[in-house]
């Protein structure tokens, strides 16, 4: 009876061996799995973000400094070949 209690206990212990071996397997496989997706993520995020830039670039250059090119054209009509009598600060077309 000896010899079938070694047999069961070696048994045992090979369906541990493999059961281990299996779990082993498994989570390599589920961290390569996570390293991907997190890879992944990674990836999408900074797509995401340099789309997000280029389309912040494309609105600051559409945008014109509107303050700055009336008072440039005021200047021009106050002091260049454009002005008149009427364009120029403190006149008023009476003399009054």
């Amino acid at each position: 009876m000896g010899y079938v209690q070694a047999i069961i206990a070696a048994g045992a212990l090979a369906y541990s061996i493999v059961q281990g071996e299996r779990g082993a397997r498994a989570q390599r496989q589920a961290q390569r799995r996570q390293d991907e997706a997190q890879a992944e993520a990674q990836n999408l995020a900074s797509a995401e973000q340099r789309t997000a830039e280029a389309g912040l670039r494309r609105q600051n250059a559409k945008k014109p400094n509107i303050a700055a090119l009336l008072e440039q054209s005021r200047q021009s009509a106050a002091t260049g070949a454009q002005s008149t009598f009427l364009s120029k600060p403190g006149t008023t077309p009476l003399g009054g």
